[in-house]
């Protein structure tokens, strides 16, 4: 069991370290302009198809609607081809409502922070599922996901999601806390590029602003 443990705290480092090192390298210390927000959505969702062998990887961040709207898809389809960040671009889900909204809380609720969200019947458990129907024809099944939130210093701002495990199709309790790790680490490059971003536009306006005194 000792063994067994340290073997998969090994596994699960190197997976961090993996993801980690590839948002890094969307930062280039040669380029004062910061990488495209969706360039680096897209890195961690490759990351997490990888390390969660799944078919389809989705972030959810909330809009100034207070709606989560999807920023990034990556995966395959039925017949093995990948799905364009394109398909179902209007795709949203208010917060606490159907499966893809359940790891935010609801308007009203007490928490600021959501829980994770999984089920291996999706077709059972989540029956009348917003777009569900889109998804069985996009993806050839819908049965296997887990969603979980993105949590920055005061609240939740988004979802990461997986669909459909390969291999035995369903998805373990160990896959759910790897998973909430990743999403940690997510949330974690998000908020720095938002800090970064929110640095760079100041110099921008600083700049501009001694330019035109000068």
């Amino acid at each position: 069991m000792a063994n067994y443990i340290g073997e998969q705290l090994k596994d699960l480092n190197i997976c961090l370290n993996e993801i980690g090192h590839a948002l890094g390298t969307c930062y280039s210390e040669n380029n004062s302009t910061p990488p495209k927000l969706t360039d680096v959505l897209q890195v961690a969702l490759k990351q997490v198809l990888k390390h969660l062998n799944s078919q389809v990887a989705s972030l959810f961040l909330l809009n100034k609607d207070g709606v989560l709207a999807r920023v990034g898809i990556e995966g395959t389809d039925g017949k093995n081809e990948a799905i364009d960040n394109q398909w179902l671009p209007k795709e949203q889900y208010k917060p606490g409502k159907s499966f893809s909204g359940k790891a935010v809380p609801d308007v009203g609720n007490d928490s600021i922070y959501g829980s994770p969200n999984y089920s291996n019947n999706l077709n059972n458990n989540y029956e009348g599922m917003k777009y569900g129907s889109e998804y069985l024809n996009k993806l050839g099944k819908l049965k296997s996901g887990i969603s979980v939130p993105l949590n920055g210093f005061h609240r939740t701002f988004g979802t990461l999601e997986v669909l459909n495990k390969r291999g035995s199709g369903e998805f373990t309790s160990d896959d759910i806390y790897r998973f909430m790790l990743m999403g940690n680490l997510v949330a974690n490059h998000i908020s720095h590029y938002k800090r970064e971003y929110r640095k760079y536009v100041n110099n921008q306006l600083t700049n501009w602003l001694f330019t035109v005194e000068s």
